[in-house]
């Protein structure tokens, strides 16, 4: 396998793939890479290993859920500077380091824009890595040599085989828009999600609709009042849950939080 066809197979995979199971791979690398930062850190006691950890809690805390910006940013901030210069620290390890760090930096970049070049950017930290031990062990092997080296080879076939499994570990449950979920056994948590995901499209239906159409469908009384309830009980108090089984992607919850704010049901935000 040549670097242009393991770039095209990454590509491909990952268009496929939706913002958190991309999250899900770039975790894997980050904490593969973590180690090496904390040889570092200890041999040269310089950085911040803590900061690294909680960065990657922070992503791993992401999936299913809306993080914020702000928070992401500032922990950007903070992991700038302990991203290790290699003029400064001119050994192997603090090349390991840095793409350590470099690594977690892009996965938390990602959080906020969901560009999956962070996401390649991540995968070429990793085979970067293992370039500069083989490097290390013998100097006089050859680019050509590297490119072609086994251990650069299985780890492409390692991450072209982790974006399959992370496809298939989360691959969501299947809606169906014509089924009763509400005749369903409530009790079982898979149900119970779709029957509220199904309210939901009701409740959005309804909103979107003309004021005779509302009451036609909700009666009369306070339609307002009662169609912002449903929406909070559907959408604000359940749109986890919704990501976590697939049936909503993180970027459509962002898109309904404006009519969240707009209810005035929001907290969280």
């Amino acid at each position: 396998m040549t670097r242009y066809e393991f770039k095209n197979l990454f590509d491909d995979k990952t268009d496929r793939l939706n913002s958190d199971q991309l999250i899900r791979f770039g975790l894997n690398i980050c904490e593969r890479l973590l180690p090496e930062y904390i040889s570092f850190s200890e041999k040269h006691h310089w950085g911040n290993v803590e900061l690294l950890k909680e960065c990657i809690e922070l992503a791993r805390f992401s999936k299913g859920r809306v993080v914020s910006s702000s928070d992401i940013k500032s922990y950007l901030n903070k992991l700038d500077p302990i991203i290790p210069d290699t003029e400064d620290f001119g050994s192997f390890d603090g090349s390991y380091a840095l793409n350590a760090s470099a690594a977690v930096y892009e996965l938390m970049i990602y959080l906020i824009d969901k560009n999956p070049q962070h996401i390649y950017n991540i995968s070429v930290y990793m085979t970067d890595t293992i370039d500069f031990k083989l490097s290390e062990e013998d100097p006089n092997l050859s680019n050509q040599i590297l490119e072609n080296h086994p251990d650069i080879i299985n780890e492409w076939r390692y991450q072209l085989r982790l974006l399959t499994d992370v496809e298939i570990e989360t691959e969501g449950v299947k809606f169906d828009p014509t089924f009763n979920y509400g005749s369903s056994d409530l009790s079982d948590e898979r149900n119970l999600v779709l029957y509220k995901f199904a309210e939901l499209i009701k409740n959005l239906i309804t909103l979107s609709s003309n004021a005779e159409r509302q009451i036609e469908i909700i009666g009369y009384g306070a339609v307002c009042d009662e169609m912002a309830e449903d929406f909070h009980t559907y959408f604000t108090l359940s749109f986890n849950s919704y990501i976590e089984y697939g049936l909503m992607e993180t970027d459509q919850v962002v898109k309904l939080t404006d009519l969240d704010v707009f209810f005035g049901t929001t907290e969280w935000r």
